[in-house]
């Protein structure tokens, strides 16, 4: 993976004419801040799009993902990634565990060497099956830093499960309230409360009725195809009754097994040929571990009480004909059994109760057996541990247990140019000094296109040139690439001798050069103080009559351009003095006159396809004289110094 330090955004200036321009305008691109009236690029670093990839392998030899890493100098982040086949056969992730470390040895806590992943200090066990995971970790919690090399152990558990439909017939233990403790209240239709109707006890006695003496038939009745009489209508041998009504409770327990989850049921007839109906006398109430599903029966809404809204909140079901052939133990009425819906947790795993109310209210009646059959989803589920390893190169810690470990290297550390700075020379002799040129750090300006090397740079320190028509110093910021060929900016100061009306002088003088051989642009910056007797086409007008030539602050901004698919560097610096016009005479030097901050463009320099930008390396260095004595000092301070998006004004 290549790793790039800065995200570079292109603003293509090279060719511009900024002899002369007016106002100074920021362009300010994406990743850029400004600062100051100038713009600096941003770190950005990395991004998950060109992570480092490995390979996430289940049960040791099945590929199910990747697990990527990445970090921008600041934290370290690693996202599982399932496959999309891994996917498409339902595996999801339920459980990471994430450790990093310097060595296999912080990772691997046990005797033999081999971890313990619920022992890692990053991840997630309880991800309840998710097809990615991703965590960020700070360096300072890692205790890392740029450019070092991790050992990483990536652990997950993932889990498969598939679902089935299934039908469950479960056995019911049926038991029902004693006939001498017919419930009875008045009126009809529900004129009674849930707790009361779970107040009647459900004693273990025979439970069906089956039109044989001895099987509950108490009481009057004046037909012989029922199983019980209404309690009431024993005490009104016309064998109806307008004010009041008994209740029945039969009771069925069961239990269903672990790992299903109820979708439907049914309730209905046993051996009728209609098992998805429930035969009943008048009235019939369901209720599923005490909660009430449905109810219904011969007793329309309409003659309910309306304030009973505890019973006419639910499903009413409406009765079928009678059939007392098919059902000759009750009156022959019934109605469908299924339920009309079975919410989440109305069916447990274990233990279950149903609950049948039989409300009588004319004469007598019977019930028919009654069985329950469910609609059943059963899951069930794989799991497999899985391990981030870098294929056939995979690295196993130690010992009996499959477990894998790679390596991966932080991201190359941020220049160590300072942003800004001073050298300093003191005492006689020619003397150099550096700054930068130790950096390991090599910039890749082709992934980073068109980028400069730039800041602004104080000479008002530096040693001033002699009579001897030499400079006492020169500042140098190089660009030197992986076969040493180097491309400068030059600062120095030189004796220059009389120029028409201005007398010998020391003048700023700022280059371009290189150490290829390659022409050096002719043009350069220069600085002095003075008016002229000649005007800008070089015509005499009369001693001071002329152009006004305005001298240097001695503070510069520059920018030195490179420009890898063009091969160039173009040189532009931005100050107060004298640049060029765009075409001077020939005998004059290469200046112009202005009163104000100016850019002038120096020129280019192709260096052609033998210079490797693809590794540079930065450096600034003084080499400075001091004549005078050991106590002069020659010194050069910078600011804001930078690789970035070159500025435009």
């Amino acid at each position: 993976m290549k790793k790039v330090l800065f995200l570079i955004v292109s603003i293509v200036i090279l060719g511009l004419v900024f002899t002369g321009c007016g106002g100074i305008t920021n362009i300010t691109a994406p990743g850029t801040t400004t600062t100051g009236g100038m713009t600096y690029l941003t770190k950005g670093g990395p991004t998950i799009d060109n992570a480092e990839e490995f390979p996430l392998y289940a049960g040791q030899d099945n590929l199910v993902g990747q697990v990527l890493v990445w970090d921008d100098g600041t934290q370290l982040c690693v996202k599982y990634q399932l496959s999309e086949e891994a996917l498409a056969e339902g595996w999801l992730l339920y459980e990471t565990h994430l450790a990093v470390g310097h060595v296999v040895g912080d990772i691997s806590q046990t005797k033999k060497n081999n971890p313990i992943p619920g022992q890692f200090p990053y991840g997630d066990d309880d991800l309840g099956g998710v097809e990615f995971y991703q965590e960020c970790i700070s360096f300072g919690d890692l205790d890392v830093d740029c450019n070092e090399l991790l050992v990483i152990a990536a652990h997950a558990v993932i889990e498969k499960c598939v679902t089935v439909q299934d039908t469950l017939v479960p056995e019911l233990t049926w038991a029902r309230s004693s006939e001498s403790g017919v419930a009875v209240y008045p009126g009809y239709g529900a004129q009674w409360t849930q707790e009361q109707g779970f107040a009647i006890l459900t004693p273990d006695a025979f439970v069906w009725d089956g039109g044989t003496a001895g099987q509950y038939f108490t009481g009057y009745s004046s037909r012989n195809d029922i199983s019980w009489a209404s309690w009431i209508c024993t005490q009104n041998q016309s064998g109806k009754s307008l004010t009041g009504t008994d209740l029945r409770r039969f009771n069925a327990t069961f239990e269903i097994p672990a790992g299903y989850n109820v979708t439907g049921a049914t309730l209905g007839s046993v051996n009728s040929g209609y098992e998805n109906v429930i035969p009943m006398n008048d009235n019939i109430y369901i209720f599923m571990n005490q909660e009430l599903i449905f109810w219904g029966g011969t007793i329309s809404i309409a003659q309910l009480d309306p304030t009973r809204t505890e019973f006419l909140s639910i499903t009413r079901r409406d009765t079928e004909p009678q059939d007392k052939t098919v059902f000759p133990e009750t009156d022959g009425w019934h109605m469908a059994g299924t339920f009309p819906v079975v919410p989440s947790g109305l069916f447990v795993e274990g233990a279950n109760n149903l609950d049948v109310f039989a409300e009588e209210l004319w004469t007598g009646g019977g019930m028919h057996e009654l069985g329950l059959t469910l609609q059943v989803e059963q899951t069930t589920c794989e799991s497999e541990t899985a391990w981030a390893g870098t294929g056939e190169g995979t690295i196993q810690f130690e010992g009996k247990n499959w477990a894998t470990y790679f390596e991966y290297t932080t991201i190359e550390c941020p220049p160590c140019m300072e942003t800004d700075g001073e050298l300093t020379i003191t005492g006689t002799g020619w003397k150099s000094v550096g700054a930068w040129c130790p950096c390991a750090y090599k910039y890749d300006l082709d992934a980073m296109e068109i980028v400069a090397l730039k800041g602004s740079v104080d000479l008002s320190e530096a040693a001033v040139a002699n009579t001897g028509d030499w400079s006492k110093y020169y500042a140098m910021f190089s660009m030197t690439d992986s076969y040493n060929h180097t491309v400068q900016v030059t600062f120095n100061n030189d004796w220059l001798g009389t120029w028409y009306e201005i007398p010998p002088s020391p003048w700023d003088r700022i280059r371009m050069e290189n150490n290829m051989g390659l022409a050096q642009p002719q043009q350069y910056y220069t600085t002095v103080g003075g008016v002229l007797g000649y005007d800008m086409a070089g015509t005499w007008v009369g001693e001071v009559n002329g152009a006004t030539v305005y001298p240097s602050d001695e503070n510069y901004f520059f920018q030195l351009i490179a420009d890898p698919s063009a091969q160039t560097f173009t040189l532009q610096v931005y100050g107060m003095g004298s640049s060029a016009p765009d075409n001077p005479p020939a005998d004059w030097p290469k200046q112009n006159m202005f009163d104000e901050p100016k850019w002038l463009e120096i020129g280019t320099i192709n260096v052609g396809s033998d210079f490797d930008f693809t590794e540079i390396s930065i450096c600034a260095k003084l080499w400075a004289s001091t004549q005078a004595g050991p106590s002069e000092t020659s010194t050069i301070t910078w600011e804001g110094m930078e690789i970035g998006a070159p500025d435009t004004w």
